[in-house]
């Protein structure tokens, strides 16, 4: 029943974010606006670079006039008049290779690092927002700046920022932050060295989530209003209303892209909206209500007052919720799981991420396949999971329950996990696991002003719910004797303040849905056409803060709907953090891939050819196709075919067909590449 209720609530709310984003203008629709952007005056400081010294080096760093003062802080945005900033955390940090300028400031077109130069480097953005919070701006990434990279560390708002009185934590400010930073250093190109169509992004946790946002989230006019509230580069209003009240999409132009190149994600905590249905799924309270939960469903640690059996009832309703959200989200794909959620497509392609992640580690430490399988076999309860194939030294994982309960670290999240109850109580907000939720809702003068944001949360319990009896329907004869759940004061409470926020106060829905669209990464994989077209995402292989299936959604729903290429994979021994066991160099390996890959790209091919006369009927005729790099770079293939005097043909230069008609022996009358 819930699930009926939950699609037809869901599908409205869906259809409402699809027109917001639709109606409006895509990038410099409408009346063209003027050539930049309404605040990009007063977006390009004169940059001074300082020589800075670092355990790998000297480097240069960027530096502005504040006042009488130099400084390192460089702020992104203008401060228009209509949204408070926080003056500690919206800046950004630049470190640039030595070779890449010259003494004097201006830009050395010839220095050379790894292969890259001033022009042809990546741009990488460092993100902070663990726990989705308000990150102060750190320094540059030295190591990167070491193998050429132009390294930004960034400073930016989220869900515990808090200035003058007034709450701005709200979203989207920590995605529009991101977004003009990515805004500013474009409109600054011929100032800073590196390339801003290479401009790569990447975070960890709630960092991990904001780096998906951004690399999702590219030119999406319903970022527009806020972007100009914060007076980023390139945007510019063009309605006739007043800015400051107006927030239609349509009345506002960009004339710069917010798109990026490269996302990088360790672990991300993505799609808030849906995770706690993916931690129920994940555990599978139906058959671990014992195992591995630790003191999360006790009643002596309660989350503000909810007793163990509502927990468990309610996570497994969003166990069994999760499988119709899956089975809706991948329709027509061919992912899907199965009705008892532990068989079907996608459970498999979960399964198999946990099996490379395990053989690829296994192989990288021993490399005689009996050690191998000796080690594996050290697993506790090996064979309750695994089938081990001992002349591969290589094993395949069955089941992913006794898997978790063997493997993984006990849960530690209580239910619902992300969206929890212990903060709706507004007066008086309990300390949890989770205050992601402070990102929603409208600002106001203190943090813990929020809204619930969960619609998929609130359709369970609103399904279960029996106002006039006060009992939560249970499900399970193994909890509460299979009973339903006689409901405390404070429990009615939680329950009704979640139906209210997500369904009952219209206007606080619809406002909150819109928020929820400007942070889930798969709604923008679905939905938005400029993404960053490369993408690697890591999550470890025994990580307890989120489900796997998070993560695995993000990467399948790119490739789906996106063609995008995606790197994905668990991380083997690695818990929650950077998810690759050596932090962050393999990762900048990434980068530097997909940067020179696609720099060698071919954007253009010219070809030519020129007849020799020899005696006699037979001519040499020589073929030169040129490939110009986008790098700059080109290279030529030529090649020679002896011909009869008055030729037309095709010929195979390299990968190219060349058709080439010659007149009067040594003239060509007609010479192109056959598409």
């Amino acid at each position: 029943m819930y699930r009926t209720k939950m699609r037809k609530k869901l599908l409205g709310l869906v259809l409402t974010l699809v027109m917001v984003v639709s109606l409006a203008p895509v990038m410099q629709a409408g009346a063209a606006p003027a050539a930049g952007g309404e605040f990009d005056s007063l977006l390009t400081p004169k940059i001074s670079w300082v020589l800075t010294a670092s355990s790998g080096g000297e480097y240069y760093m960027a530096y502005v006039q504040d006042g009488s003062d130099l400084t390192n802080n460089i702020k992104y945005y203008t401060g228009s008049f209509l949204a408070p900033q926080n003056i500690n955390q919206q800046y950004i940090r630049i470190g640039v290779p030595k070779a890449y300028l010259n003494s004097d400031g201006t830009i050395n077109p010839k220095g050379e690092v790894n292969g890259f130069t001033a022009s042809t480097a990546p741009i990488v953005m460092t993100i902070g927002n663990s726990g989705h919070a308000g990150t102060n701006v750190g320094y540059p990434d030295t190591d990167r700046i070491k193998i050429g990279f132009i390294s930004v560390n960034v400073g930016n708002r989220g869900r515990d920022t808090l200035t003058n009185g007034f709450g701005n934590n709200k979203l989207p400010y920590i995605i529009t932050d991101l977004k003009s930073v990515v805004r500013w250093l474009k409109l600054n190109d011929s100032v800073i060295p590196g390339n801003v169509d290479r401009i790569c992004h990447v975070g960890s946790s709630g960092g991990g989530s904001t780096s998906s946002a951004l690399g999702g989230s590219g030119n999406m006019p319903i970022f527009f209003p806020s972007l100009y509230e914060v007076g980023a580069a390139g945007i510019k209003y063009i309605g006739k209303g007043d800015p400051a009240i107006d927030k239609d999409p349509k009345n506002y132009v960009s004339t710069i892209s917010d798109q990026t190149f490269g996302a990088a994600a360790f672990c991300p905590i993505q799609t808030l909206d849906t995770a706690d249905m993916a931690y129920a799924w994940f555990r599978n309270p139906t058959t671990q209500l014992n195992a591995k939960i630790g003191n999360y469903f006790n009643d002596n640690a309660l989350q503000a007052g909810v007793t163990g059996a509502l927990m468990r009832a309610i996570e497994e309703d969003l166990y069994w919720a999760y499988i119709g959200y899956i089975n809706e989200l991948f329709a027509g794909t061919g992912l899907y799981l199965a009705p008892d959620g532990r068989g079907g497509t996608f459970y498999q392609g979960v399964l198999d991420t946990i099996t490379y992640s395990l053989n690829t580690h296994y192989k990288s430490v021993f490399e005689d396949a009996a050690i191998r399988t000796e080690e594996i076999k050290k697993l506790p309860s090996y064979s309750e999971y695994l089938v081990i194939d001992e002349a591969k030294g290589e094993a395949k994982v069955t089941d992913m329950d006794a898997f978790i309960l063997h493997v993984m670290p006990i849960r530690n999240k209580w239910t619902p996990a992300f969206d929890i109850f212990a903060y709706a109580d507004r007066a008086n907000p309990n300390s949890g696991t989770s205050n992601s939720f402070y990102l929603y809702g409208r600002p106001a003068a203190d943090n813990f002003s929020y809204s619930h944001y969960s619609v998929w949360d609130a359709s369970v319990l609103q399904a279960n719910y029996n106002k006039d009896a006060g009992t939560y329907k249970n499900n399970d004869p193994n909890i509460n004797g299979g009973e339903d759940i006689i409901l405390t004061d404070v429990e009615k409470y939680f329950i009704e303040a979640y139906i209210q926020d997500c369904f009952e106060d219209a206007d606080t829905a619809a406002y909150v849905a819109e928020q929820v669209f400007m942070l889930n990464a798969v709604n923008m994989a679905i939905n938005n056409t400029d993404i960053a077209p490369y993408w690697r995402i890591r999550h470890g292989i025994q990580d307890e803060h989120t489900s796997f299936s998070v993560s695995y959604s993000l990467a399948r729903m790119l490739e789906i709907k996106q063609g995008v290429n995606v790197d994905y994979a668990l991380t083997w021994g690695v818990t929650h953090g950077a998810s690759e066991g050596s932090g962050y160099s393999t990762v900048n390996k990434w980068f530097e891939k997909i940067t020179k890959e696609a720099n060698a790209k071919i954007v253009d091919v010219k070809v030519s050819a020129f007849v020799t006369k020899l005696n006699g009927n037979k001519n040499d005729l020589t073929i030169t196709v040129t490939e110009f790099r986008y790098d700059g770079k080109t290279n030529i293939i030529k090649q020679t075919f002896s011909i009869n005097n008055n030729a037309a043909d095709t010929y195979n230069v390299g990968p190219y067909k060349v058709y080439v008609d010659t007149k009067g022996n040594d003239q060509i009358r007609a010479c192109y590449i056959v598409k």
